[in-house]
């Protein structure tokens, strides 16, 4: 017993509780502390108030008695070498005593200073080794159950300090936190940032009661769900963000028919004007605004994935000023967003929406790695690819292309980053800033066209993306002027026109009809029906989305009944369940509204080509 001792001494006769003080600070000496006390619940109150070396008790006291009042005891202090003074010189009790956990018994009036002093030091090396021992074999079975646990295990005593914990605890707090008190609360089922050289990280906590070393002790499992909690986030944005497409795409579908009218009528009415007519630049200015309000509702189609994809011969530069000009809005003022577009840059086959969404997306990626003042750069050029730089893209043929590049002066990327960028759910951004899935959803469409992606990039020194989209040879992708439009555009085939909106409807006839096409009208599906049985048509024009039968039903309806015919789809957007699938081979095509009167007439070309 080095050092200060603290003796707890619980004695109801006065004389007796002298004496035996006397004798306790005699046997140990001047650095004995006693203190006594004569009823057992002010034991209890000591020992949950101070810390005890050794307790001395009479089992006979006047709140409890007999075994009783060592059983008190021993659960009020389990650690504590208990040594117990009684006048009963009792066998079976002492046997009985031992067993209850005390360490000695000595009968009143039989013991010296002599045989008290080794018997309290004998008492407390006794008590000490067995609290060693018993502790040994806990940290045995503990370190052998945890050890090779995937989960966090740390131990806690009654202060918060932790005891233990497995390798896999030390991994995640980042080190050994042995002896010192836990950084964060301890709250079951609690989900908790446990910061160090994760700060990001997220660990989800479960706590359970016990003892260890007969203490009260607490074992806290610590699990991981950084990235179980990424991937929720990430679905919940997905979520979010098809409720908000589906809200978009259906004001657009009515959006869209408001618009294929406006364009139509006045194209229409532009090829009745003369040329020198003071009325034409209220009509060019009427179209330019529907055709900026087209824009707009495709891009809007095409983020939130409400649109078909419609491979068509497209100029990137206009796409690219057009995209440019609204992403201002979303860039901040510091940062410089520069356009050098080589007017000799060739057009592509693509999908208009789907080049606004890679160009999106590589943008907002810039804006994102600057973290002040910046540029980001947008070019457009032509180029040519050998067998060299297309390997790795399997669709991608050598030959000549369009080279789309956004630069950024930025933070940049080391290697091992850049390797994993096209990745989905692949993000350096902090949680909650990213889903990992735009460059992702961009080396997709670049990959579909048959383009190439390359990146080039290092810390500090921002990053390159370099896109190649292979030139088109379509020979449609002429422009016709108002002279050429019945020329080259038209026809004499018969057309069946479904569309429940009258307006559209109408454009659609007399943009067919000024062509030379013999035009039949129906504004709802039975309607539709009952003139294909009764007359012999070329063409079928649909709308998608209608009150009684959708356009796919429609189609295939009247392709039972004449399969020779070519049909046209149109809808403002496009539902999973509304859209044609197969779109009827080469013989059908879709047309997204806004429409123009030019571009149905070029679609309604590409359909009747010979197959």
């Amino acid at each position: 017993m080095p050092g200060e001792r603290s003796i707890l001494l619980v004695e109801d006769a006065p004389t007796d509780a002298l004496l035996i003080q006397g004798m306790v600070e005699q046997a140990l000496g001047p650095s004995a502390r006693v203190t006594a006390v004569d009823r057992l619940a002010a034991g209890i109150e000591c020992l949950r108030a101070g810390r005890y070396d050794l307790l001395l008790v009479d089992l006979s006291l006047p709140d409890s008695t007999g075994l009783e009042t060592l059983r008190a005891l021993r659960a009020a202090a389990p650690d504590l070498a208990i040594v117990v003074l009684t006048n009963s010189d009792d066998p079976v009790l002492s046997e009985e005593a031992i067993r209850e956990g005390a360490q000695d018994y000595l009968v009143k009036g039989r013991f010296g200073e002599e045989l008290l002093r080794r018997t309290l030091r004998y008492a407390y090396e006794r008590r000490r080794l067995e609290l060693q021992a018993r502790r040994r074999a806990e940290d045995v079975v503990l370190r052998t159950i945890t050890e090779g646990c995937a989960d966090g295990m740390i131990l806690l005593d009654e202060r918060r300090h932790v005891v233990y914990a497995n390798p896999a605890a030390r991994r995640m707090l980042g080190g050994s936190p042995a002896g010192a008190p836990l950084g964060f609360p301890v709250l079951d089922g609690a989900t908790v940032a446990i910061g160090g050289d994760r700060p990001d990280a997220m660990i989800e906590m479960r706590v359970a009661e016990m003892e260890y070393a007969g203490r009260p002790s607490r074992l806290v499992s610590l699990r991981d769900v950084t990235e179980r909690m990424q991937m929720e986030m990430q679905i919940r944005q997905s979520q979010k963000m098809e409720a908000v497409g589906r809200l978009a795409g259906g004001v657009a579908h009515d959006f869209n028919n408001l618009l294929t009218v406006l364009l139509g009528r006045a194209e229409l009415l532009k090829h009745k004007l003369d040329p020198q007519d003071p009325k034409l630049d209220d009509v060019n200015l009427l179209y330019g605004v529907g055709e900026r309000a087209a824009v707009l509702t495709r891009q809007l189609l095409s983020f939130s994935r409400q649109r078909v994809d419609e491979p068509k011969t497209v100029q990137v530069n206009d796409l690219a000023a057009s995209l440019v000009k609204m992403l201002r809005r979303i860039v901040p003022e510091k940062i410089e967003l520069v356009l050098h577009l080589d007017p000799e840059a060739p057009k592509v086959c693509a999908d208009p929406g789907q080049i606004d969404q890679v160009l999106m997306n590589l943008i907002i990626n810039a804006r994102d790695a600057i973290a002040g003042d910046g540029t980001i750069r947008v070019e457009t050029a032509p180029a040519t690819l050998d067998s060299d730089a297309t390997r790795g893209m399997p669709k991608a043929l050598p030959g000549a292309f369009l080279r789309l590049t956004v630069l950024d002066d930025g933070c940049g990327m080391d290697a091992e980053t850049a390797r994993h960028i096209f990745e989905p759910f692949f993000t350096t951004k902090s949680v909650g800033h990213g889903t990992g899935l735009g460059l992702a959803t961009a080396y997709g469409i670049v990959e579909q066209c048959g383009g190439v992606v390359r990146v080039e990039t290092a810390p500090g020194r921002g990053a390159r993306f370099d896109v190649f989209l292979p030139v088109s040879g379509d020979p449609l992708a002429l422009e016709f002027g108002p002279e050429d439009l019945r020329r080259e555009m038209g026809g004499s085939e018969t057309v069946l026109v479904v569309d429940d909106d009258a307006a559209v409807a109408g454009m659609v006839c007399e943009t067919l009809g000024g062509c030379g096409y013999r035009t039949l009208l129906a504004s709802r599906a039975q309607e539709a029906l009952e003139l294909a049985g009764a007359h012999a048509i070329d063409v079928l024009v649909t709308d998608l989305v209608m009150p009684e039968m959708n356009g796919t039903e429609l189609a295939r309806r009247i392709l039972e009944l004449r399969p020779e015919i070519r049909v046209l789809y149109v809808s403002g957007y496009t539902e999973v369940d509304a859209t044609p699938a197969p779109f009827h081979g080469k013989r059908s095509g879709f047309l997204q509204k806004a429409f123009t009167p030019r571009s149905l007439l070029v679609k309604m070309r590409e359909l009747l080509r010979p197959l």
